[in-house]
């Protein structure tokens, strides 16, 4: 059994050629290329995918390789999961040729065997290059280029492998940050085999979801939350790349940015109660700068979803709506968004994450504060500030308020998504999901901007100016009316995080 550890880039065809340029500059062992022929097994059922297990059998070099990789850990494009090869004779898997393979208890592995099927294949040419680094360190890289096949189906494979042979994990990413300067590098997490699955089943694609709880323990250590915290951001954040990569969804994106957004939030927040040290936040800074015009796109997004039907009583929505899409359209598009994504600062900044949470850097507690304290003292004190704030002391808000109170909402829901663990659920969300309601509501005021701001920049006719003014009116304040209810509701619950938590 081997421990596969290694770092995967997607990347664009156009980049290949300058790979070999840049590994020139570090000795080079060994050179190859390879035609590699993978055909990976599985029950009708898929009984191995259940067990989180793959299995392949490799054909190359005129010789046939089966190799099952079992379940193990994906941090950011990090992938470090056992590993089992055995050479054979043929084509089809031979179980029983696996020593101290921990297959999962009363399997029968002749008729496990006798089930497989081929489900998908991978063709695809090899060239790796065996390179020399510091502390004894060797690192394989490897560039797949080829195609993925199910019957008459296929998708392009064109990958960028870094997998540690021996050595120092810090030279592995050392290595992958010279790499990162093509500016055509995407870090990956999404497996061929995970690619396979999902071409051969035509499974729908991974979905953006929100932002759930981090999951503490109430007896974690202050230096243990604070790692688990950024672990749990960055699979968030890994997660919604990917989605975006796959459907170019302005609300993947904002996930990604919620995700960046959450790890600021905790840095700020444990430093000062943790002593650690990170080389990555003034990265993480620029990437939420870079991203600044995200809430406006969505915004208008909305707006012209499902052809206008926001806007559709406006006697002039079809000038609001090319209005909208002519703003839009001023606004990075999905091309910028990818080279950001590819760019070098991102992928340092990835790569100075994913080792952050890889390699868990010392850290020490500064205070004697158990979690739990700590946890109850922080949320007591946001919430604090926002009800002696005209959010909690004025009997009626307007637009202007609610806007303006939007960010430090945010900020004490994502405190709520870093200790909400900890506490009893059912107390937990009543109270949040109020919280919730008024951060709709003021997103649905916030998507009015786009138009209000047209509003005033138009030359059409006044009479048209004034009825357009009268709609938003009516519309704000039919939101604020029941944001109002709300917010006296949400002001007379209990604090949770004083009630009780979780045994």
């Amino acid at each position: 059994m081997n421990s596969e550890i290694e770092l995967k880039f997607y990347l664009r065809d156009d980049s290949v050629a300058q790979i070999e340029p840049i590994l020139a500059n570090f000795p080079i062992l060994q050179h190859e290329v390879r035609n590699l022929r993978s055909v990976y097994f599985d029950t009708k059922q898929r009984q191995l995918r259940r067990w989180r297990m793959g299995l392949r059998i490799r054909s190359g070099d005129e010789q046939n390789v089966q190799t099952v990789k079992t379940a193990g850990r994906v941090v950011g494009g990090l992938h470090d999961r056992p590993e089992y090869n055995q050479v054979i004779e043929g084509t089809r898997p031979q179980l029983n040729r696996f020593e101290n393979l921990p297959w999962p208890e009363d399997v029968e592995l002749t008729e496990l065997e006798d089930a497989l099927l081929p489900i998908f294949v991978t063709d695809f040419q090899r060239t790796t290059w065996l390179v020399d680094l510091q502390n004894e360190t060797l690192v394989e890289v490897a560039l797949d280029s080829g195609k993925l096949e199910v019957d008459d189906r296929q998708e392009p494979i064109c990958e960028l492998e870094l997998e540690l042979v021996k050595g120092d994990v810090g030279q592995l990413f050392y290595l992958a940050e010279q790499l990162s300067s093509l500016n055509s590098l995407i870090l990956g997490s999404t497996s061929k085999a995970k690619r396979g699955y999902t071409l051969a089943d035509g499974l729908p694609g991974e979905q953006p979801v929100r932002l759930g709880f981090v999951p503490l323990e109430n007896d974690d250590s202050l230096p243990t939350a604070l790692h688990k915290s950024v672990d749990y951001a960055l699979s968030h954040w890994q997660r919604h790349q990917q989605v975006y990569i796959d459907t170019l969804s302005y609300r993947a994106l904002s996930e990604l940015k919620q995700a960046a957004q959450l790890i600021h939030q905790e840095i700020s927040m444990y430093q000062d109660v943790v002593e650690f040290s990170c080389s990555w936040h003034d990265d993480l800074l620029w990437l939420i700068r870079q991203l600044g015009w995200l809430d406006e796109a969505c915004h208008i997004q909305g707006l012209i979803d499902d052809q206008g039907k926001f806007i559709r009583k406006l006697t002039n929505k079809r000038t609001i709506f090319r209005q909208l899409e002519q703003r839009l359209s001023e606004l990075p598009d999905s091309d910028e968004v990818i080279k950001l994504l590819s760019c070098e600062r991102y992928n340092r900044l990835m790569l100075g994450l994913i080792q952050w949470v890889y390699q868990k850097e010392d850290m020490q507690a500064k205070t004697a504060l158990s979690l739990n304290e700590y946890a109850s003292t922080a949320l007591q004190e946001c919430w604090q500030k926002l009800r002696d704030s005209e959010f909690g002391e004025q009997l009626s808000l307007d637009f202007n308020q609610y806007t303006r109170l939007a960010g430090q909402l945010k900020r004490n829901m994502m405190l709520g998504n870093c200790f909400g663990a900890l506490f009893e659920p059912s107390s937990r969300d009543e109270f949040r999901s109020l919280w919730l309601d008024l951060l709709g509501g003021i997103e649905d005021l916030r998507l009015l901007e786009p138009i209000a701001e047209l509003a005033d920049d138009s030359r059409e006719n006044k009479d048209e100016i004034k009825q357009l003014h009268k709609w938003l009116k009516r519309k704000q304040d039919s939101i604020t009316d029941a944001m109002e209810f709300t917010r006296t509701q949400a002001l007379s619950k209990a604090d949770y995080w004083l009630l009780h938590h979780v045994s």
